[in-house]
């Protein structure tokens, strides 16, 4: 988690905290599913913890929200004194720069302004035919508001038919964004009627119109590895457009006056290197998805968890616009701007800046990850060997 990076403590040792925590009865929650870390009264820290660790305390302190006694909120001293206890020497936290701190990338152009819209529609009801006008006069009631903004993002497959079968109302579409000089990027799916093949794609509307193909495909939700023996499987289950076809030798950059917007869609926000092939050309990044798959899980939890990690790998701004949730505003520290509730209709707007530069993970990637988990290996065996030989002149000495 980020909050390991930047702050650090001398060191302390967590019998001690484990102590003073069941003094107390707190209870730390980190989190995890997104939520604002907090402390709260009424439960003991269990576990076994032993041992001396390093963690981001101070940073989690401060961002964190506080409960105690109900709902009395305490400040940061308030919460060390009686988590931490009253002096210094019981818990020495410092702070420390650190890689995350140092600016890489620059500014480009500020006071963009962007609108992300959500409309809350169940999985279940989202392919029915008869809920389709319903369902984008939804999206054109949430996106009213905030025609004029440089870019909207609609989410992915947003409008739940084939791009030809839909041309009067795209058409629509691209009449009100030009007359409201906004970008409209939709996510909708797109079929070449001459291959037959179609594909998971997000269109941007604006003076003209272009497109990105998802490449990398799900398994079993987007298309079948095997197809000939489990396809009769995958139509048991009834998943719609469960047949698409990887785009190939396509941009992930979709440019709109200055705006240029490296784009995922899907899960293909998880994986770091895909995403940085749209840079250093894209000054902002843009995820499209459809998380009403997994329903009420922490699994769009962890998505938007990893969308924060693209952000603050790129050095930009993530615009994440969902179906069902979480739709987030991602800053390039990777930090949440604003982000919506799950399962109901919503929209996020806010002024945001365009950044140009690379940071070190779009120059080098993960080769320095892997140089020195092969210098680590090699250390390994080299100790090993060593061990070995010199167990074998002992014993040949004795």
């Amino acid at each position: 988690p980020d909050f390991l990076v930047g702050y650090h403590s001398d060191g302390f040792d967590l019998p001690y905290l484990k102590a003073r925590a069941e003094k107390h009865r707190v209870k730390l929650s980190l989190g995890l599913d997104g939520s604002q870390p907090r402390f709260t009264r009424g439960a003991v820290l269990s576990g076994k913890i032993n041992g001396i660790v390093h963690i981001d305390i101070l940073k989690f302190i401060r961002t964190a929200y506080s409960q105690y006694m109900q709902s009395e909120t305490l400040s940061l001293n308030e919460v060390s004194k009686e988590f931490l206890g009253d002096t210094k020497k019981d818990f020495k936290i410092k702070h420390s720069s650190s890689i995350k701190d140092k600016d890489w990338t620059q500014v480009s152009q500020s006071n963009v302004s962007v609108a992300l819209i959500q409309a809350g529609i169940p999985q279940e009801l989202k392919w029915k035919r008869e809920l389709r006008k319903p369902s984008l006069d939804l999206y054109l009631a949430l996106t009213k508001p905030h025609w004029g903004a440089d870019l909207i993002i609609w989410p992915e497959t947003a409008i739940p038919a084939f791009y030809h079968q839909m041309e009067d109302f795209m058409h629509k579409l691209h009449g009100l964004a030009q007359s409201n000089n906004s970008s409209l990027l939709v996510g909708i799916p797109v079929k070449d009627l001459e291959t037959g093949k179609y594909y998971n794609s997000a269109v941007m509307l604006n003076d003209d119109t272009s497109m990105y193909y998802k490449h990398h495909l799900v398994p079993f939700g987007e298309y079948l590895p095997f197809d000939s023996l489990l396809r009769p499987f995958l139509n048991f289950l009834e998943i719609p457009m469960s047949d698409f076809s990887p785009g190939e030798n396509m941009t992930p950059v979709l440019s709109s006056h200055d705006i240029s917007a490296g784009v995922s869609i899907c899960y293909e926000d998880t994986f770091g290197r895909e995403v940085m092939q749209a840079l250093p050309a894209a000054n902002v990044l843009v995820n499209i998805s459809n998380d009403a798959w997994f329903g009420d899980s922490i699994a769009p939890h962890q998505h938007l968890q990893m969308a924060r990690f693209r952000a603050l790998e790129a050095g930009r701004y993530m615009l994440r616009s969902t179906n069902t949730g979480i739709t987030a505003i991602i800053d390039e520290k990777g930090n949440i701007i604003k982000r919506s509730a799950q399962f109901r209709p919503a929209s996020l707007s806010a002024r945001i800046s365009l950044f140009q530069g690379s940071t070190p993970y779009v120059r080098l990637g993960d080769l320095p990850v892997i140089l020195i988990t092969l210098a680590l290996l090699g250390g390994i065996v080299f100790y090993t060997r060593y061990k070995v030989i010199a167990k074998r002149k002992n014993n040949t000495a004795i």
